[in-house]
């Protein structure tokens, strides 16, 4: 990506910024929308990024926008963590579908199907939450839970059988999954949902 393309990405990133404070029309709100969706799909800035997926969040149809990065997570911790929190906070199948992929995609960063897992267990339950002790120690420690979230429904909404569909995940990643430390986490999972 050239100079020129990386500071058009950050200005057209602080634009969404500004356009997101002061928005007052449809019409603004659904370009600030799709400005969103191409820095975030496009940039490489963290902040950048990091802005647009906090837009997203809240953007008609910003699940489709926020599934298709997670086909290929940012490698920046504070983006992968903002990809993250923004992910937790929409309950859609496409987003369940796709960090179920990078979940199980043995060849993916640590950080990467960590950030993962936590937005797979949101969209079985915004609630429950893998804390730092359950990690450090998941025979021991059971799982956390959250009493301040904010989760909304999006457009195709997660069903019963999408959460049969990540505890079967669990189950198979806790017998067989490469990562000693996800296997134990996902046998944490499975005895504290109780399934």
């Amino acid at each position: 990506m050239t100079h020129m393309t990386s500071a058009a990405f950050a200005a057209l990133g602080l634009l969404v910024l500004a356009g997101v404070a002061g928005a007052q029309e449809d019409r603004s709100s659904n370009d600030i929308c799709t400005a969103a969706a191409r820095v975030a799909v496009a940039a490489n800035d963290p902040r950048v990024v990091s802005s647009a997926y906090g837009v997203l969040a809240r953007c008609p149809n910003g699940s489709a926008t926020l599934a298709t990065v997670w086909a290929s997570p940012p490698t920046d911790a504070d983006a992968l963590t903002q990809l993250a929190h923004r992910s937790v906070e929409v309950a859609d199948r496409r987003i369940l579908d796709a960090t179920l992929t990078a979940l199980q995609n043995t060849a993916a960063s640590a950080a990467a199907r960590r950030a993962a897992l936590d937005v797979v267990l949101s969209q079985y339950n915004p609630e429950v939450v893998v804390s730092n002790s359950t990690w450090a120690d998941p025979e021991h420690t059971s799982l956390g839970r959250r009493n301040d979230y904010y989760q909304v429904t999006g457009e195709q909404p997660i069903t019963a059988t999408d959460r049969d569909r990540i505890v079967a995940a669990f189950r198979a990643m806790k017998d067989s999954d490469p990562d000693t430390q996800l296997r134990r986490i996902a046998a944490r999972i499975v005895t504290d949902l109780g399934t």
